[in-house]
């Protein structure tokens, strides 16, 4: 962002403001290009009923959302700012792809369990009342980020979990639940990927 004024001509720093505005054209362009394919997914996908469909579409949003926030850092000249976005496009992008490559179905629905699981965790140390929640709060003991979780507003962590796990339990996600539980019971350390 502060390039530019260590540019010593104004035409140099005009010609520079025109290079960053035709990179972030063609980013918006780009971006332009995910949007369309996006929707057309989403209406294909909506038709059928299948719930798989929404963890490319979720992945992809992400990218979309990610390269719009790319071409406005790169329109001002913030390139730095850049890295942290292009990783993660480039994480949820990899993700599709990966999840496109073969077994679709199956990939897709792993990720949402995987998801889930995580979310399940999160709201259990999250909830004071749990023994994990008890235990973050032990940790946290005065540490100056204490203060954060005493002041969260009141979530019914139990009703979020319960709803998770009601979805977990529906009969597409029953196989790959059970056998997340079975990865997990291989390396209780570690959730399965």
């Amino acid at each position: 962002m502060f390039y530019p004024e260590m540019l010593k001509a104004d035409a140099d720093r005009q010609r520079f403001d025109e290079m960053c505005a035709g990179f972030s054209g063609f980013l918006q362009d780009c971006n332009h290009c995910l949007v369309m394919a996006w929707k057309i997914v989403h209406e294909a996908a909506a038709g059928t009923g299948e719930e798989y469909h929404t963890s490319i579409l979720l992945l992809a949003r992400h990218v979309i959302e990610s390269v719009d926030g790319i071409a406005i850092l790169v329109s001002k000249s913030g390139s730095h700012p850049c890295q942290p976005l292009l990783r993660s496009a480039l994480e949820a992008a990899l993700g599709v792809l990966y999840i496109l490559e073969k077994d679709t179905k199956q990939r897709a629905l792993a990720y949402q369990v995987a998801h889930a699981h995580k979310k399940i965790k999160l709201y259990d140390r999250l909830d004071p009342t749990t023994q994990a929640g008890k235990e973050l709060r032990r940790l946290l003991d005065g540490d100056p980020m204490e203060g954060f979780f005493s002041d969260l507003p009141f979530l019914n962590y139990p009703k979020m979990i319960a709803n998770l796990q009601s979805m977990l339990a529906r009969p597409d996600f029953q196989p790959i639940e059970a056998e997340w539980q079975r990865a997990k019971e291989l390396n209780k350390k570690r959730d399965p990927e």
